[in-house]
């Protein structure tokens, strides 16, 4: 059963899929530009069963087998079966599926920091070094996925560079990048690019109930996640939803959860992230309530805690352009704490900088 993600993709694929079955040929390197989160793994694995499905694709090719590389320059060979679909069956496709495929070899980034991307350095592309002179084990084609291509050193992307300037003809290189005019020019220029959309809210809540999630963290989760299903499956995590009953009561009593939030900003960036993005949600729903009398709360878990501040506030001064000026205050705060977050600045400093101008609002 294809997700709704790849559902949402597969548009985009197609397009170029079927004009590389009418060519009967594939392009050596493919750059795939996603918005962050939307699903590059699956769009790669699916590429590479499409490239090579032993039963459903029409890219069957006679590899040359006294080639060193394994596979000639000859145009492919089409089959019987005009499928665009991976058969998701055979031994190619599920041990793609599994990550247990031989010939994909998925090369990424790694970050002490599950929030941010590493650096890709000329050792991460030893794997592709170490298997010039050699063809594919069992498929037709050998398949390399750079996952976050503008992350490459200088030096690691000269180094693909060069492979890509003259690549077997058995090999082929799916890049993905969150932003291409971080990658060399030169490296673009060698590769077909595809352009990905971002995802929507209600694919995001789709992907999530295909999750077995319950239906308010979904519609909750699908808004905060800004199209990035990453971030919309970490935010439904069970210790994130149980930390967002301490915003509820640091509306009202800020100072008796105010170290407990500082200290859940200062674990680590991904937290950070999570309590900057809960808590700007948070208080902007609060400000179209005073601007919009019959605005419904969005975030509906904490919606007795928004009602309870707003009627103390409303009682206490009635004018609700007073508490939207005020409101506004921490709106700022928040956005220019968000501007700061990636650079190496003390977290606990910053989500001071940011929760602290609350207590001025009750005041």
């Amino acid at each position: 059963m294809i997700s709704p993600v790849l559902t949402h993709h597969l548009p985009t694929m197609n397009t170029h899929l079927a004009g590389w079955m009418d060519a009967g040929q594939l392009p050596g390197a493919m750059l795939l530009s996603f918005p962050k989160g939307s699903g590059e793994t699956e769009a790669t694995q699916y590429l590479t069963s499409f490239m090579l499905c032993e039963h459903a694709t029409k890219l069957n090719i006679e590899t040359d087998q006294d080639s060193l590389f394994g596979g000639g320059s000859e145009p492919l060979v089409p089959i019987v079966s005009p499928a665009l679909t991976p058969c998701a069956k055979c031994y190619q496709c599920t041990t793609i599926a599994s990550g247990q495929n031989v010939d994909m070899t998925v090369i990424r980034a790694e970050s002490e920091d599950a929030s941010r991307s590493g650096t890709l350095k000329i050792e991460d592309l030893e794997p592709i070094r170490a298997s010039m002179g050699f063809r594919p084990h069992q498929a037709r084609f050998r398949v390399f996925v750079i996952l976050g291509a503008e992350t490459l050193t200088p030096t690691a992307a000269n180094s693909l560079l060069k492979i890509l300037e003259e690549p077997p003809s058995s090999w082929k290189f799916i890049l993905t990048t969150s932003d291409a005019s971080l990658i060399l020019p030169t490296i673009v220029s060698r590769c077909q690019r595809m352009r990905f959309k971002p995802l929507t809210s209600s694919i995001i809540n789709s992907a999530l109930h295909a999750q077995d999630i319950s239906l308010e963290r979904r519609q909750l989760t699908s808004k905060l996640s800004q199209g990035n299903l990453d971030r919309a499956l970490f935010l439904t995590g069970e210790e994130i939803w149980k930390k967002r009953a301490l915003l509820g009561q640091f509306l009202s009593k800020p100072e008796s959860v105010l170290n407990d939030l500082i200290e859940w900003a200062a674990k680590d960036h991904t937290s950070f992230s999570a309590l900057i993005d809960q808590w700007e949600f948070l208080i902007w729903d609060l400000s179209m309530k005073l601007s919009l009398v019959h605005h419904e709360f969005e975030n509906s878990d904490l919606k007795s805690s928004l009602e309870l501040w707003l009627n103390k506030s409303l009682k206490q001064n009635p004018n609700r352009n007073y508490w939207l000026s005020k409101i506004q205050i921490a709106l700022d705060s928040t956005a220019q704490v968000r501007q700061r977050m990636q650079a190496p600045l003390n977290k606990k400093l910053l989500a001071q900088e940011m929760l602290i101008p609350w207590l001025s609002v009750l005041n």
